[in-house]
């Protein structure tokens, strides 16, 4: 097989090879489990007129889609999942953060102000009530 892959890009140097003689360098790359450079070598075949490399081409893009389909969708979901469980830890339940920064302050001798209080406690009711608009639950 390797005597015949030499031949063939021996006429490929020459540009004497047939478009089917270069399809053939590329069944023998893809042969070898050298499919990145099979795949040059069927796009060579196919703009030189060889039909069967365009048809395997199509083949090709068609698996490459359904891969990059495959795991786009998978990431999506494990980036979603990750994402409820993230937001989860902070909604369910309700954290009352703010009476708690107000005792770890009161304990220091130091007052949080009535305006950061109410900032903190708006967070905390938005974080608690998520809807699917910010693509959170609802507990």
């Amino acid at each position: 097989m390797r005597r015949e892959l030499h031949s063939l890009l021996k006429k490929e140097i020459d540009d004497s090879a047939t478009p089917q003689e270069t399809r053939r360098v590329a069944e023998i790359l893809e042969f070898l489990d050298r499919d990145d450079e099979a795949r040059s070598w069927w796009e060579k075949a196919a703009l030189k007129g060889d039909q069967d490399a365009l048809d395997y081409l199509h083949v090709l893009d068609a698996e490459n889609e359904e891969k990059l389909s495959a795991c786009c969708g998978q990431e999506r979901e494990q980036t979603d999942e990750a994402f409820r469980s993230f937001v989860s830890a902070f909604a369910c339940p309700p954290l009352l953060i703010a009476d708690r920064l107000d005792s770890a302050l009161g304990e220091a001798g130091v007052r949080m102000p009535e305006g950061s209080q109410n900032l903190v406690r708006e967070i905390e009711d938005f974080l608690t009530h998520l809807d699917h608009t910010t693509g959170g639950p609802r507990c």
